[in-house]
């Protein structure tokens, strides 16, 4: 949920004059955003697909999907910090149309597009984990909502760039824009309907229809339904 209240913040640099400042949020944001969205998505992929193997059966360790995550979003941040560090040029620059001058963002194009590579390439990782964590029972289903989740968020990434390329050479640079606020927009949108919603919705139909029946063992009685071990775990 939080992750996907980030994606939709991350359009606010869009909706301002450009500037020094919002030029800066306008270049880094949008993949450090995406990066952390896919990097929490996949670091629990690679437990859904690996927790039922021989060696740790049933265990998913969430100090290991945390360290996963750090690792992902770290690449990702010196990525970003070393063309920062080495850029020449300024994030503004002041554009002619006639007699007036306008204020435009200097990175557009391949080179902003370049940023995207490695959440891209997480998100093709991700994709490709789909067969392995489809039929995992796992806390609700889990496994099932992450795979429509990313099948969805690449469709429309596909989509998003093919208008970003296109449209801006056809009709002008601010479809550039246009093009990544949609793209923030219907990627948060999928997280929320296919992960978010569903899973709250299992929760609450899993918790009231059905109910684990544990007894104490002076009651020579001790039963615990394994289907619903298999979503709670």
């Amino acid at each position: 949920l939080l992750a996907s209240v980030l994606l939709y913040l991350t359009m606010l640099p869009f909706c301002f004059q450009p500037g020094d400042l919002v030029c800066a949020f306008r270049t880094i944001s949008p993949a450090a955003t995406y990066t952390i969205v896919v990097s929490i998505v996949l670091s629990r992929s690679f437990l859904l697909a690996t927790a039922d193997s021989d060696g740790l059966p049933g265990h998913a360790s969430g100090c290991l999907q945390l360290v996963l995550f750090v690792l992902m979003v770290c690449v990702e941040g010196g990525i970003l910090l070393e063309g920062a560090l080495t850029r020449a040029d300024p994030y503004i620059d002041m554009k002619q149309l006639g007699r007036v001058g306008i204020l435009v963002c200097n990175e557009r194009g391949w080179p902003w597009l370049s940023n995207l590579i490695w959440p891209g390439a997480l998100l093709c990782i991700q994709t490709s984990l789909s067969p392995f964590i489809w039929k995992s029972r796992r806390n609700y289903k889990e496994g099932v909502l992450f795979s429509l989740a990313s099948l969805g968020c690449c469709l429309v990434t596909g989509a998003w760039v093919a208008v970003y390329i296109l449209c801006a050479e056809l009709y002008g640079n601010h479809w550039e824009d246009i093009a990544v606020c949609a793209g923030l927009v219907y990627t948060a949108t999928i997280i929320l309907l296919v992960v978010f919603i569903p899973k709250v919705y299992l929760m609450t139909v899993w918790g009231v229809s059905k109910e684990v029946s544990m007894h104490l063992p002076g009651t020579a009685t001790s039963t615990l339904h394994t289907d619903t071990i298999d979503y709670v775990r």
